[in-house]
């Protein structure tokens, strides 16, 4: 996915500006995420806006997405105002630290973060803050998630698996409660690597899965050609 496009059944994301490109990672959230029922959603750290467009194509809600790259905040309202969602879409340049809605709170927030902590940086102060955690910790994103969510708000994002148990207790220590979680194997010889997790503000019945993404051909499995089919070209 390193290409300054890529295109998708319903929509068309530039990249060559942007400091985050499209990535598996930030689909399989936007797919497999459960708001088909929001009418308010908010995609922190946008990057190109693939998951906020990949969000507007699921549901009827209106989304706002955060960028604090200007470059990138731009590339995304370029990605949205070709969209065909676009009147019910803002790109908003800013931190989430620094954001105050001007309108009803999220009854859904979704964040692909920036989750190396530990690892070498580039060097590159653009690519570092969207992939490293230099800016947003994982206690204040759960901690800014919790302060723009409606009452009956859901929380979801996704993460490797080696910050999985960190990602638990932040989110507990801000109130979140785990709803749905999904470890991801990239072929059925690996472990998980990564976990897409949904956390809600009220207690529910929690469901917890496992899934293999690739099989023995390096092509996606059915679970996952069913929940990207919607969006991937030429996957029917």
């Amino acid at each position: 996915m390193a290409n300054e496009w890529f295109e998708f059944k319903q929509f068309r994301i530039e990249q060559d500006k942007a400091a985050f490109k499209v990535g598996t990672d930030g689909c399989l959230l936007a797919a497999w995420l459960d708001i088909e029922h929001a009418e308010r959603a908010l995609d922190i750290g946008t990057g190109t806006g693939v998951i906020a467009m990949m969000m507007a194509q699921r549901t009827t809600a209106n989304v706002d997405a955060l960028e604090i790259d200007l470059d990138s905040a731009e590339q995304a309202q370029q990605n949205v105002q070709s969209g065909p969602w676009a009147r019910r879409m803002r790109v908003i340049h800013t931190s989430v630290q620094d954001f105050e809605p001007d309108r009803a709170r999220y009854d859904h927030v979704v964040c692909n973060p920036p989750y190396f902590k530990s690892s070498t940086l580039s060097g590159d102060d653009r690519k570092d803050q969207a992939r490293h955690e230099t800016a947003l910790t994982l206690e204040a994103l759960f901690h800014h998630a919790k302060r723009l969510a409606s009452d009956s708000a859901k929380f979801s994002m996704v993460l490797p698996v080696e910050r999985w148990k960190e990602a638990l207790e932040a989110s507990q220590g801000e109130g979140w409660v785990l709803r749905r979680s999904l470890r991801i194997r990239p072929t059925v010889q690996k472990e998980a690597n990564r976990i897409l997790a949904t956390w809600s503000t009220t207690p529910n019945e929690l469901e917890e899965k496992e899934a293999v993404l690739y099989d023995e051909k390096r092509v996606y499995t059915p679970y996952f050609q069913s929940l990207l089919s919607p969006f991937y070209l030429h996957m029917d």
